[in-house]
């Protein structure tokens, strides 16, 4: 199962596996809310620019979020957890999905760093 947003919410394409040196995990606040610590990962992000990040986003509930700020070129990556969903969504037999716990492991088993280890080798 893909965590990746549909192309109407993210500029990044859909991966299975993204490659990147840093996975970022923010939750309730990048990329749908301003200010406080949203200001800080951008900024962050924006500063490293000789790193490659992955976002990973844990949200409440379904509704429609706005992006607030744009993925710099350094964003390889983008995954949405939704940790809370109305209770019919639980039990509907057509609509079966993960427990949250298990999304967040998925979208963290497609991060990998991107950079070599210290020993040489792929980590």
């Amino acid at each position: 199962m893909s965590l990746q947003p549909k192309s109407s919410q993210s500029d990044l394409p859909a991966a299975e596996v993204v490659e990147a040196d840093v996975c970022l995990i923010a939750e309730g606040c990048y990329p749908y809310v301003s200010g406080g610590v949203s200001s800080w990962i951008d900024w962050l992000m924006r500063t490293q620019s000789d790193l490659e990040f992955s976002v990973v986003a844990i949200v409440s509930g379904f509704e429609r979020r706005q992006r607030r700020y744009s993925f710099p070129p350094n964003v390889r990556g983008f995954s949405e957890v939704v940790l809370h969903r109305p209770l019919a969504l639980h039990w509907s037999a057509s609509w079966v999905r993960k427990p949250p716990r298990a999304e967040l492991a998925d979208a963290l088993g497609r991060w990998r760093p991107g950079r070599p280890s210290a020993t040489g080798g792929k980590p």
